[in-house]
């Protein structure tokens, strides 16, 4: 009997993806072209076609298959990273090509054999459900591979641990912590955080509460968020090791480079990260007092510093979704 899909397997939706189940953006005209020669039957085409639709934010791709070309779309920014070229042959069908993203703001990987790699990975157990070893590059900590797996297939890495195959201890830790409550990795938690901390912030001052005492407030849930990311909070599953000193301070260091947060501590330089996003929804309360907005634009914008934060605290790269790409053409 076939295997399930990654994707039947963590419940997404079982209808044909459409290039209108999803807001996307379409490759950008700086490219690479890959060549490829793959040979798949008409039995696996039939589930290629099927696409993906994510159901939750940790599903990490949006799939759809439209004349012969099989789009591949980040499921948070709608980008697209990969469209793959089929030919009909007989008994089936051959992918004879890929065309990888190359706009760095869209998309960082610059291997064409890594991206080669990357891209049949990800159809296997997405589209056909193939359990296939995880692409990692020569190098790179086994520690650190979870975190790299999880940023391209999400949830879909927790079904491969369920065939009892054996991986390296951060591997199977990081699985271990992703099933958790509260897992860091798992961007409404992060988000869910960072609101409840803005909003406490911003309710204070809006019942007149006294700036000093406001204040040490602020400083006091600051800290309190610097434990929770730094893995230091029994209440919040850590990603192993990215929530640990040394990883993601010096990444938010890097990150956050218009204000100085570098701290002597990791637990200092968390905290200044958090006074950041605290600040920036303070100085957008301050404009919106001087320049009257609605309450959907304020809303917008607190939506979008808060995403922002989001993607800093899980270790990926930002671009503003109000910016307009730059070499940009349809499918």
């Amino acid at each position: 009997m076939a295997k399930k899909s990654a994707a039947a397997k963590l419940g997404v939706k079982m209808k044909k993806a459409t290039s209108k189940d999803w807001k996307i953006k379409p490759l950008p005209k700086k490219r690479s072209l890959i060549p490829a020669d793959r040979h798949f039957t008409l039995a696996e085409m039939n589930r290629i076609k099927r696409g993906v639709i994510p159901l939750e934010m940790e599903e990490k791709w949006f799939i759809f298959f439209k004349r012969n070309r099989l789009y591949f779309h980040r499921s948070w920014t709608g980008y697209c990273v990969f469209v793959a070229h089929f030919k009909r042959r007989q008994g089936g069908y051959v992918l004879h090509l890929i065309e990888a993203n190359r706009n760095a703001r869209q998309y960082s990987e610059t291997e064409d054999a890594y991206d080669a790699k990357l891209f049949f990975y990800i159809l296997d157990l997405l589209l056909l459900g193939r359990e296939t070893p995880f692409p990692s590059k020569a190098g790179v900590s086994p520690d650190v591979v979870p975190i790299q797996q999880w940023s391209q297939v999400g949830k879909a890495m927790l079904s491969e641990s369920k065939s009892g195959s054996k991986g390296p201890a951060g591997f199977i830790a990081a699985l271990d912590q992703a099933s958790k409550p509260n897992y860091l990795g798992d961007p409404e938690v992060v988000g869910k955080l960072l609101r409840e901390f803005s909003s406490a912030a911003m309710q204070r001052r809006k019942d007149g509460e006294d700036p000093e005492e406001a204040e040490i407030c602020d400083y006091d849930h600051a800290q309190k968020m610097a434990d929770i990311f730094l893995g230091k909070a029994s209440d919040y599953a850590p990603i192993i090791p990215w929530n640990s000193p040394g990883h993601i301070d010096k990444w938010l260091i890097n990150e956050i480079y218009y204000f100085e947060i570098a701290g002597e501590t990791p637990d200092l330089t968390v905290f200044n990260a958090m006074m950041c996003y605290l600040k920036e929804i303070y100085n957008l309360a301050e404009y919106v007092t001087h320049d009257s907005k609605s309450d959907e634009w304020m809303d917008h914008e607190i939506n979008k510093i808060t995403a922002h934060y989001i993607h800093l605290l899980l270790g990926i790269p930002y671009k503003d979704p109000d910016e307009p790409d730059e070499n940009s053409e349809d499918p």
